[in-house]
């Protein structure tokens, strides 16, 4: 009787283990916000379009994936460029679309910025959604 109850719940174990994706964890949706922004000249860039100058705090939730592409809903609170010399604005939060594409041992990610509307990431053709 030990037995079968047992073996049961080594089922259970190993079938949980099968269902659990680590990609549904949003660290990954973070990584992403994370290179976009902090990636060699690029970054500075794509923070003078988005009128960052620091961020804050970011933070993401898992929506969907189609098996390879992961994707993720990002709210990002920054400080905003000011035009004086004492930073008088309060903080400001976007909210940012981040596509993660998992390889062998590395990454692609795509960035849908503050101007995106929801599910922008189905119709892209690259992303074979």
């Amino acid at each position: 009787m030990k037995v079968k109850y047992l073996f049961v719940l080594f089922i259970c174990f190993l079938l949980t283990g099968c269902i659990f994706n680590p990609y549904h964890d949003s660290k990954f949706g973070e990584i992403v916000i994370d290179t976009w922004f902090n990636e060699d000249d690029l970054g500075d860039v794509r923070k003078k379009i988005e009128n960052i100058n620091e961020i804050i705090d970011r933070s993401c939730v898992y929506l969907e994936d189609n098996g390879s592409n992961y994707v993720y809903e990002c709210e990002l609170v920054y400080r905003p460029i000011g035009e004086t010399v004492i930073p008088l604005s309060k903080n400001k939060t976007i909210l940012l679309f981040a596509i993660y594409t998992p390889f062998d041992n590395t990454f692609s990610y795509r960035v849908y910025n503050s101007n995106s509307e929801y599910g922008i990431w189905e119709l892209d053709n690259d992303l074979k959604y």
